[in-house]
């Protein structure tokens, strides 16, 4: 995991830091000043009439196999898999992290919050809510393979 057990962020007195981490949500990968969107409709960035709005969870861009491979929305490229971390909550706690950041998509994400405060913080199973996630995933599935260590569209159980 990152910040593995044994490597927490500590202050400079030696106390624990918060840490954060990107527990559910398609993960950010590259920022722009130009419009992603914008730029595929031929537009320019200021005349765009905020078409991005009209793709709620962006545009999804396939690999040359048919795979989904990333996700443009607005200016900023995301992943087409949607990173959800929510059977890692031992894992997250010992390497001492204290908040999760909760990504929203257009469909359950209501849903989403209170599978992950069920298994966080009142010990529901990690694998039925899992299942309950899935069923409402945007194109392109779950991946949790960037937090261990792994190819980040991949997913693994360890």
């Amino acid at each position: 995991m990152i910040n593995p057990p044994g490597y927490a962020v500590h202050d400079t007195t030696g106390q624990m830091m918060a840490t954060e981490m990107f527990a559910f949500g398609r993960l950010p990968l590259a920022h722009s000043a130009r419009c992603f969107t914008a730029r595929h409709q031929r537009l320019n960035k200021d005349e765009c009439g905020f078409r991005c709005l009209h793709d709620a969870d962006g545009l999804l861009l396939s690999s040359s196999e048919q795979q989904p491979f990333l996700v443009i929305n607005g200016t900023q490229m995301q992943s087409a898999a949607t990173q959800c971390l929510i059977g890692a909550g031992a894992a997250l706690r010992a390497a001492g992290v204290s908040r999760l950041r909760l990504s929203p998509g257009s469909r359950g994400f209501g849903d989403v919050i209170r599978h992950f405060d069920q298994v966080i913080n009142h010990d529901a199973s990690a694998t039925d809510a899992l299942h309950a996630i899935e069923a409402s995933v945007l194109t392109g599935g779950l991946s949790n393979g960037f937090a261990h260590g792994r190819a980040g569209f991949e997913w693994t159980t360890a």
